[in-house]
């Protein structure tokens, strides 16, 4: 991938909580109103803090990237 094809992963959640976790990085915790961005081609894993408290777009839980 290119710097003109790459692009940056956003995550934004809506209500509740959950974790994302990038390889060779802390896990973040956002909150609901929360945003997150990441560098282009990032594999991260995103999950639930606590089932049926985390709202966003996609399945219950994601590995994403790469």
């Amino acid at each position: 991938m290119d710097a003109v094809t790459a692009r940056a992963v956003l995550h934004y959640v809506l209500d509740g909580g959950c974790r994302i976790a990038a390889a060779g990085t802390a896990p973040l915790d956002p909150a609901g109103g929360e945003l997150v961005l990441l560098p282009a081609a990032t594999r991260h894993r995103i999950s639930p803090l606590q089932i049926g408290r985390a709202s966003w777009r996609g399945r219950g839980e994601d590995t994403v990237g790469g």
